[in-house]
C-alpha cells in the first residue's frame, strides 16, 4: 500500500513539474467542471449539491481552498497525458480479430478411455527388478522424525464427559426453530398499476380463464415470467405474505396493494411445514453437546498440564495427570506422511504440528502449543533419520502398483492412438466398446463443457481443423475427439466483444504510455518523497 501511494505521489509531482515548465494554466471553468462532476458531490437526482460538497469536505479533514488547490495540481498535471490520449486508441481490427478468436465455438464428438491400472498384468519377478534399478531413488524414504505427543484435545476426552437426557431436551428447546422445516409454496403473481385491471384479472380467472393465459392477454406475460418460484412467508412482502399462505391452491388472491402495484397472486403447490421430532434430533443433540462439554474441559485441564510441565514431569506423568493422549508417530515427514507417502491421521494432520515437529530440537520436551481446533499439544523428537534408499522388499507393492498404471496409461495411449489413425470414429468407438459423446458448443476454456477436464480437451479441441481427430490424456483418461463444427463469433455478441476488448485496451496503452511518459519526466525533474511522512500520514505517528 505505501509503495503504491509513493508512486502515485512521485507521479503526480513529475507531471505537475512538467506542467509548470511548459507554463500550462488552469482555467477557473476547469476547476468548477471537475468539482461540478465529482460523484461524490451530487445529490439523488444527479445535480452538484454544495451541502455534499462541504459535508465530504469536512469529514475529509479538508477545507475548500485546500482541495481546490489539488484539484488546480491535477488538472494541471493532467494536461500533459490529456494531450495524448486522443492518439491512444486500440487498433479495432485487432480488437474484432482477438474477439473473434476468444468468442468461436466448437462441437465435438469423443471418446473416453479409462486408464485402469487393475486391468494391467502384473509384472514378473525380472520386470520388477528392472524397474526398480532404473527409478529405484523415488522409492527412497523421506526424512523422518519419530515424536511422542501429548495431546489433549475435545475428541480424546469425549468418554470423560456425560449428557443428561435433560440437558438434550434443554437443547432441543432452545434450537427449535432449527428443526422446523416452514411451509412452503408455489406461487404465481401478476402486477398491475391500477387496481381495476387487478380485479378485472381476478374475475377472469374465478370465470374459468386460465392465470396463464389471462397474464399473457393482459400484461403480455410468458408462463414462466409470472413465475415466482417456491417460497416461504418470510419471502413475501407484510401485504401479500398472510392472503397467499391463507388460500388454497388454485385461487386467485388479489387485488392486493403494495408499493409496486395491484398484484394478483395464485399457490400452485403447497408443501407442508415439517418439525424434526426431539428423537429424531436426539444423535446430534447429543454429539454437539458432548463436544462442547468435551471442549470445556479441555479448557479446565490446561492448568493441570502446565502446573505438571513446569514442575519438572515428563511427557508421559503430565498426560496421567491431565487425562491427556499420548501418541507416538514412528516416522512422519514434513508434509505429515509416513515413509511410504501415506498422510498420517490425528494431530499429525494439523499445520501447527508438523511445523512444530520439524523445528523442535531432538531429545527435549516442548512447550504447551495450541492449534486452531481447541486442541493442545506438548511434543518430543525422540530420533530423526534422513533420507535413505529403500530395500526393494520393502516397496515392492508401491513399484507393483506403479508398473501396473504405466501399462494401463500405455494401453490407454495405444488404443487412443489406433482410433485415431481409423477413418471413422463411431466406427473406431464400437469396435473398441465405447461410446461416443457429443459435447455442447464450448469455448476455448471449456466453458459450458461439463466435464472434469473441459479446460485440457477444449485446448485441444481449438488446435485442430474441421473433421480432423486427435487424442488428449486426462490422467485418469485417454480422450479421443473429432471437430464436428467450428462456430465463429459473429453479430451482437462479436460487436460487443470487440467494444470490451477494444476500450480494455486501449486503457491498458494509456495506462503504459502514462507510465513510460512519467519515467522519461524523472529524469527531468527531481523528484524527493519522505516515506516516512506519507508513512505517518496512512497509518499514525509510530509510538
Amino acid at each position: 500500500m505505501l509503495g503504491d501511494v509513493l508512486g502515485g505521489l512521485a507521479r503526480r509531482a513529475v507531471f505537475m513539474a512538467e506542467a509548470e515548465r511548459l507554463g500550462l494554466t488552469v482555467t477557473r471553468e476547469m476547476e468548477k467542471s471537475h468539482v461540478a462532476n465529482e460523484t461524490a458531490f451530487l445529490d439523488e437526482t444527479g445535480q452538484f449539491s454544495v451541502l455534499r460538497f462541504r459535508d465530504t469536505l469536512a469529514r475529509a479533514g479538508l477545507d475548500e481552498e485546500s482541495y481546490l488547490n489539488y484539484v488546480n495540481g491535477e488538472l494541471q498535471g493532467g494536461q500533459i497525458f490529456a494531450a495524448l490520449i486522443p492518439g491512444v486508441n486500440y487498433s479495432p481490427a485487432l480488437a474484432a480479430e482477438i474477439a473473434a478468436w476468444r468468442l468461436e465455438r466448437r462441437v465435438i464428438s469423443y471418446v473416453e478411455i479409462d486408464v485402469s491400472a487393475d486391468a494391467a498384468a502384473t509384472p514378473t519377478e525380472a520386470e520388477l527388478d528392472a524397474w526398480y534399478a532404473d527409478n529405484g531413488e523415488s522409492y527412497d524414504s523421506p526424512d523422518l522424525r519419530s515424536v511422542t505427543a501429548l495431546v489433549l484435545s475435545p475428541e480424546g476426552l469425549l468418554d470423560d464427559v456425560e449428557v443428561s437426557e435433560d440437558d438434550l431436551r434443554a437443547e432441543y428447546e432452545a434450537r427449535s426453530d432449527n428443526f422446523i422445516t416452514p411451509e412452503r409454496r408455489v406461487i404465481r403473481q401478476m402486477v398491475f398499476a391500477a387496481e381495476d385491471e387487478a380485479a378485472d384479472a381476478v374475475n377472469r380467472i374465478k370465470a374459468g380463464e386460465s392465470f396463464a393465459d389471462v397474464a399473457m392477454a393482459m400484461l403480455s406475460l410468458t408462463d414462466d415470467d409470472t413465475r415466482l418460484g417456491s417460497l416461504v412467508a418470510e419471502d413475501l412482502t407484510e401485504e401479500l405474505s398472510a392472503p397467499a399462505f391463507d388460500a388454497a391452491t388454485g385461487e386467485a388472491i388479489g387485488p392486493l396493494a403494495t408499493a409496486l402495484g395491484q398484484h394478483v397472486l395464485m399457490v400452485d403447490d403447497i408443501t407442508p411445514s415439517t418439525t424434526v421430532s426431539f428423537e429424531d434430533a436426539r444423535p446430534g443433540l447429543a454429539t454437539s453437546l458432548e463436544r462442547e462439554a468435551a471442549t470445556d474441559l479441555v479448557y479446565s485441564r490446561i492448568a493441570t498440564l502446565e502446573d505438571s510441565l513446569s514442575s519438572g514431569a515428563t511427557l508421559e506423568e503430565a498426560a496421567r495427570a491431565a487425562g491427556a493422549e499420548l501418541v507416538t508417530i514412528d516416522g512422519m515427514d514434513r508434509s505429515g506422511r509416513d515413509i511410504d507417502g501415506n498422510a498420517l491421521d490425528g494431530i499429525a494432520a494439523d499445520t501447527k504440528f508438523r511445523q512444530s515437529v520439524w523445528t523442535a530440537d531432538i531429545n527435549e520436551d516442548g512447550f504447551v502449543e495450541e492449534t486452531n481446533a481447541d486442541t493442545f499439544f506438548v511434543l518430543r523428537v525422540n530420533s530423526e533419520a534422513p533420507s535413505a534408499p529403500r530395500p526393494l522388499a520393502d516397496v515392492r507393492d508401491r513399484v507393483i502398483a506403479d508398473i501396473k498404471l504405466e501399462r494401463a496409461v500405455e494401453a490407454a495411449r495405444a488404443t487412443a492412438e489406433s482410433m485415431v489413425a481409423a477413418d471413422n470414429l463411431a466406427d473406431a468407438a464400437k469396435a473398441n466398446n465405447v461410446t461416443v459423446i457429443e459435447s455442447p458448443a464450448m469455448r476455448r476454456d471449456g466453458v459450458s463443457f461439463d466435464h472434469s477436464a473441459a479446460r485440457l480437451i477444449a485446448a485441444k479441441a481449438f488446435t485442430l481443423g474441421l473433421d480432423e481427430t486427435s487424442f488428449v490424456e486426462t490422467g485418469d483418461q485417454a480422450v479421443v475427439m473429432t471437430v464436428n463444427a467450428i462456430m465463429p463469433a459473429e453479430g451482437e455478441a462479436l460487436a460487443d466483444e470487440t467494444e470490451r476488448m477494444q476500450t480494455s485496451l486501449s486503457a491498458n496503452v494509456a495506462s503504459s504510455l502514462e507510465g513510460i511518459v512519467a519515467n522519461g519526466l524523472t529524469r527531468t525533474h527531481e523528484v524527493s518523497i519522505n516515506a516516512q511522512a506519507v508513512q505517518n500520514l496512512l497509518i499514525g505517528q509510530p509510538n
